[in-house]
């Protein structure tokens, strides 16, 4: 801290005036700045001060102190030091109480200024905050928009996978309208591999009647995936076998190597084993083709077109009854099955059921009603119970829809049976 000139000043004064009053004093006593005389200076002295005995003794005048005077002095320097010491204190006091008020004052000052801060800074934080939680809610909202359009990337993808998969030839030949979807899903997918389109590609000249083109695309994508896809090479080799069943006098014996092939890398393809016995079937091995659906059935159990083609080998076998069950079990599967209504219809007639088969070709005509053959089993049904003139126009129905199909075989039944009638014979 530091002291008022005044303070100074007064203790300067004081120090002069009490040295100046007790110098005196110091000089009667032995001073500790002058050395003292040694033992022989002493005596010498005494030698010297001692008078003669013949000089008369003088009176020595003595230097006494004045007491009175150093107490007085005494007295006033510790007056003027307690007087020194109280405007210290006072000063001291003084400059405490000024520091407590400035030191209040800052501190008030700096709770004003930080109220106010804090106020108008609560505002800004406030909208910073609500800016930064608009931005957040926005970022979230983009962030959803982006997850949906993934998810919906993905699951777009995932069904892309599924049909390209699933595809081959029979199935498209079955459903052209998920046959052109797969086409067109690879085409418009930047990511699809060379296989799925390959696949797209042989599926589109197939769509096109390019038959022996997409065979060979077949064969090159059999020719690679071997070996590193075998379920896609033994669906290859499947669509191979299934192209070659479907040419106007195809090879059965490469068909079924084609099939076989296709088993080969995929034992479980029940597909295969159910279009193996249609091949069978064709060249006349009912027993062998039984066995190709039994194996397909015991793979999918619910596999109606196996149960289907099981029922139509057995009826070629004479076995109406166990045919009749196969049918009953593919219709139990599929109620809308016109094929099975109508080979119900032809084991039931073999068993004399005239009337049941008729039900069942009536079944398979509202399902569709241009089913020619079913109208021509219908009319011989008919004959049976002497109907002769349902039997006539059932016969007639045959004869359009044939000519309309261009299908000259048939055509020759219908008008074989019309001049059988003519001529009052049965057909």
């Amino acid at each position: 801290m530091r002291y008022s000139r005044r303070w100074w000043v007064t203790v300067a004064v004081l120090y002069a005036f009490a040295w100046t009053v007790s110098a005196p004093t110091a000089q009667t006593e032995e001073p500790s700045s002058v050395s003292a005389p040694s033992s022989a200076e002493v005596q010498s002295d005494s030698i010297e001060a001692q008078p003669s005995s013949d000089e008369p003794e003088q009176e020595q005048p003595t230097l006494t102190p004045n007491r009175d005077t150093a107490a007085a002095a005494n007295v006033e320097m510790e007056r003027r030091f307690n007087e020194l010491r109280r405007e210290l204190l006072d000063d001291r006091a003084k400059t405490l109480d000024w520091w407590l008020a400035a030191t209040t004052i800052f501190l008030a000052l700096i709770g004003v200024a930080t109220a106010i801060f804090g106020y108008f800074g609560f505002k800004s934080f406030g909208r910073i905050e609500s800016e930064a939680r608009k931005n957040m809610e926005a970022s979230e909202k983009h962030a959803q928009e982006a997850q949906s359009n993934l998810e919906e990337i993905k699951a777009r993808r995932d069904e892309a996978d599924s049909l390209i998969k699933g595809m081959n030839a029979e199935v498209a030949d079955d459903d052209p309208s998920k046959a052109s979807e797969v086409v067109k899903n690879v085409q418009q997918n930047p990511d699809s591999s060379l296989i799925d389109r390959a696949v797209s590609e042989a599926i589109l000249l197939q769509r096109q009647n390019r038959t022996d083109e997409a065979i060979e695309k077949w064969h090159s994508i059999a020719n690679i995936t071997e070996g590193i896809d075998d379920e896609r090479a033994a669906q290859s080799w499947f669509s191979i076998g299934y192209l070659l069943s479907t040419k106007d006098d195809p090879d059965l014996e490469a068909v079924i190597n084609a099939y076989d092939s296709a088993l080969g890398l995929n034992p479980d393809y029940a597909e295969v084993y159910n279009n193996r016995g249609v091949a069978r079937h064709a060249l006349g091995q009912y027993e062998g083709a039984i066995a190709d659906y039994d194996l397909a059935l015991r793979l999918n159990p619910d596999y109606a077109n196996a149960y289907n083609n099981r029922g139509i080998a057995r009826g070629n076998l004479g076995q109406h009854e166990a045919a009749i069950a196969d049918f009953d079990s593919a219709l139990r599967l599929n109620p809308d099955y016109t094929e099975a209504y109508y080979n119900r219809g032809i084991a039931r007639l073999g068993l004399g059921q005239h009337e049941a088969a008729i039900a069942d070709y009536d079944a398979a005509l509202r399902l569709n009603p241009n089913y020619a053959k079913a109208y021509y089993t219908r009319g011989l049904a008919e004959l049976q119970l002497n109907r002769i003139d349902e039997a006539r126009q059932d016969f007639e129905r045959v004869l359009n829809l044939a000519q309309a199909m261009g299908n000259g075989g048939l055509m020759e039944q219908a008008r074989f049976s019309l001049e059988a009638l003519d001529r009052g014979d049965a057909p």
